[in-house]
C-alpha cells in the first residue's frame, strides 16, 4: 500500500493508467510517501524481503528514479533504562512496543533478565536519606510478564531505614 507523506491517505490511480500515482507534480518538485508492507503470518525472525518503488514521469516516461525497499523481521528484545530518574522496561517485537515505568525517582543502573519461567525481572537501586539523616542506597526489583505487564510492582529488597543500628 502506498500513502501520502502523512501516512493516512491512500494513493490512487489519478490518471486511469492502472498504476497508483501521486497525481500531477510540478517539474523539479518532490514529495514524501509512506508505504505499508504486510508481513505474512508465517514470517519468522531474520526473514527479509526486498522491493522497489519506481517514480516515473507521466509526461516523459524515459525519466524515472528507483527507490529500493528492504524489510526484515526483527528479533524481539527487552531494554532497561532510566528516564527522568525513573526505571523503565521496554519490550520490542515485530508486533509492536510496550513500555512500563517500574519505579519512581532516584533510580540508578537498572538491569533486566529473563527468568527460566519466562518472566522478566528488572532490578535497580534507589537512593534516599533515612530517618537518621543518613544517605542510603537500597536494591529494588519488579517482575513483568513476557508481554510487558507488571506482575509484581517495585519491591524493596534491602531496607536501610534504621541506619547503623543493626538493619
Amino acid at each position: 500500500m502506498l500513502y501520502d507523506g502523512s501516512g493516512m491517505t491512500l494513493l490512487t490511480d489519478t490518471n486511469d493508467n492502472g498504476i497508483v500515482d501521486t497525481g500531477p507534480m510540478a517539474q523539479g518538485s518532490s514529495t514524501t510517501l509512506a508505504t505499508e508492507i504486510t508481513v505474512p503470518y508465517t514470517a519468522t525472525v531474520g526473514q527479509s524481503n526486498n522491493g522497489q518503488l519506481i517514480a516515473r514521469s507521466s509526461v516523459n516516461p524515459d525519466r524515472s528514479k528507483v527507490a529500493l525497499l528492504q524489510v526484515a523481521i526483527p528479533a524481539p528484545f527487552r531494554q532497561s533504562y532510566v528516564q527522568s530518574w525513573s526505571a523503565y522496561a521496554g519490550f520490542y517485537s515485530s508486533s509492536g512496543q510496550v513500555t512500563q515505568q517500574t519505579s519512581d525517582g532516584s533510580t540508578y543502573e537498572p538491569a533486566i533478565v529473563t527468568m527460566p519461567d519466562g518472566h522478566i525481572v528488572q532490578a535497580w537501586y534507589q537512593s534516599r536519606t533515612n530517618s537518621h539523616n543518613q544517605y542510603v542506597e537500597e536494591l529494588y526489583y519488579a517482575v513483568l510478564d513476557n508481554a510487558g505487564s507488571i506482575v509484581r510492582s517495585a519491591t524493596r529488597l534491602t531496607d536501610h531505614g534504621r541506619g547503623n543500628d543493626g538493619d
